[in-house]
């Protein structure tokens, strides 16, 4: 009996992989090449066996994955938490269902009847998508709707969280933001009207998913999805008609930082790494209905709790699986070009900087001085005193970055493919020795947190003054309340 048994389970192996010829390349391990040792595997760069995929994203041509990947990682990272099967058995999951299931699912327009019969919201016309969570969340959410409608925007925005976890009173200070003609509504994203609603993980901390299932259940089509402190300086409705998203349908903005070349992710993604900056995720735009396979994909790597524990061991919360979910579903995206810098305060002694917010620029490049978005993340993580700042003196003040060369008729030099322009031009020529990094800078016996730019030969960098208008309206948006930390 037991010898039957084997039989017939060797030779049930041998029919599943005759029925998916493509399972045999994913469990073979001839195309990966490893090191083992006694306890852990040493993963070297990652081939694909497949040949590269004809993406519709030809704006920029990265160049070869390089091993500066490592020297701009956001995080070290244990690359032994999974072994080879593991990994593979996790990205057989996924490929299976986008070729066998994602084109069974409802499209965006079928989707947005459904919920428009469950939910009497359909998803339609342009708006704006934010998130929270907590009642700092909250503050700054407040804020970056203030200067939104300060700007000239009436675009409508739906505000999303997890049931449960606002209060009424927070509610309230949503809605008390809402006007007839500029809408501000708050959902759930654990409805079960909604067309695919997603529970929170009580067992962690970040539940960064939150975002996905915003963007895919909002009563929009087209949507600005903005991290609650990502405030806008100037009015973005223009995003939604220039000629990037036109074209592509989507916009992403870069971060600091790079994939390290050697993680496991690349391998889960059957993709040999790209070298390019990673994406920043605290603001998009997005075109639900021609990014829905990417959407309904990245719904899929986070289904459930086992899911995302996989997929965040190895990426940074939720920010690059937008750019991966395109890329494995061949959905055009536009990443913008323009690097981003940092902004922030100097120290008394009018030299040292502190980098407190990120800024992301014009996604064109006849615009890509003109800063676009404030990411204020890292306010948050910092208690200011108000001996020193004042609306003459506001702690977001300056901005630093690198200097471009030959800036007089300055253009991105050409990449590979006829008629492109290299990812990051500017940066390309000495981006070995282009470094954002953490640091912390103390004056008054205050210790703050801060991010800065190394300088280098060759890469020099500038401080440039940021709107002062903007500046004090974001004190006075906050209204003087410098100890908000954690």
């Amino acid at each position: 009996m037991k010898t039957t048994l084997i039989i017939l389970f060797f030779l049930s192996v041998h029919l599943t992989l005759r029925k998916f010829p493509s399972l045999q390349s994913i469990l073979s391990i001839q195309h990966f090449e490893s090191i083992e040792t006694t306890s852990t595997v040493e993963y070297i760069e990652y081939k694909s066996p497949l040949s590269p995929v004809d993406f519709n994203i030809t704006r920029y041509t990265p160049g070869d994955c390089i091993g500066d990947n490592i020297q701009f990682q956001l995080q070290t990272l244990n690359f032994s938490q999974h072994t080879q099967e593991e990994i593979d058995a996790k990205r057989y999951e996924w490929q299976e269902f986008a070729k066998y299931e994602l084109d069974l699912m409802p499209t965006f327009h079928q989707a947005s009847e459904q919920q428009q019969k469950s939910f009497q919201r359909p998803m339609q016309g342009r708006g704006i998508v934010s998130y929270v969570n907590s009642q700092t969340s909250i503050d700054f959410l407040t804020v970056t709707i203030r200067v939104l409608r300060k700007s000239g925007s009436k675009l409508p925005i739906e505000v999303y969280a997890f049931a449960n976890e606002i209060s009424l009173y927070q509610q309230d200070r949503i809605f008390k933001l809402s006007t007839p003609e500029a809408t501000v509504k708050f959902f759930e994203v654990d409805d079960r009207r909604n067309y695919l609603p997603m529970s929170r993980d009580l067992t962690k901390k970040n539940n960064w998913h939150i975002k996905i299932a915003a963007i895919i259940n909002c009563g929009f089509e087209e949507v600005l999805a903005l991290d609650s402190d990502s405030v806008p300086m100037k009015n973005p409705g223009f995003l939604f008609d220039i000629p990037e998203y036109v074209r592509d349908g989507t916009i992403f903005w870069p971060d600091y930082w790079k994939t390290h070349s050697l993680n496991p992710i690349w391998r889960w993604l059957d993709m040999q790494c790209i070298d390019e900056f990673e994406q920043e995720s605290c603001a998009m735009v997005i075109n639900k209905s021609r990014s829905w396979r990417a959407l309904m994909l990245m719904w899929f790597w986070n289904r459930n709790s086992e899911s995302r524990t996989f997929i965040t061991t190895y990426l940074h919360g939720d920010k690059d699986q937008f750019r991966f979910s395109w890329r494995a579903t061949n959905t055009s995206y536009h990443m913008v070009q323009n690097w981003l810098s940092s902004a922030g305060f100097l120290l008394s002694d009018s030299k040292t900087f502190c980098g407190v917010t990120a800024i992301q620029y014009h996604p064109s490049d006849s615009h890509r001085d003109e800063p676009l978005f404030a990411h204020i993340n890292f306010m948050k993580y910092n208690i200011f005193d108000s001996q020193y700042f004042n609306f003459e003196n506001p702690m977001v003040s300056v901005i630093k970055k690198y200097k471009f060369e030959n800036q007089v008729g300055w253009e991105h030099p050409e990449g590979k493919v006829s008629g492109t322009k290299l990812s990051f031009g500017h940066m390309r020529k000495h981006m070995w020795t282009t470094r954002a990094f953490f640091t912390s800078r103390k004056q008054n016996g205050i210790l703050y947190n801060c991010v800065d730019f190394m300088e280098f030969v060759g890469t020099p960098t500038e401080l440039v003054p940021i709107d002062i208008d903007f500046a004090s309206d974001l004190m006075k948006k906050f209204e003087m309340r410098y100890e908000w930390g954690l």
